[in-house]
């Protein structure tokens, strides 16, 4: 369940940087 845990949270993490990119990119232009 630990496992299962840190991957959910590796991929929200993974979620949020690309978000991040796009948003910043967006206001880039």
């Amino acid at each position: 369940m630990i496992e299962t845990n840190e991957n959910f949270i590796k991929g929200l993490n993974e979620k949020t940087i690309l978000r991040y990119l796009f948003i910043q990119q967006i206001h880039a232009f």
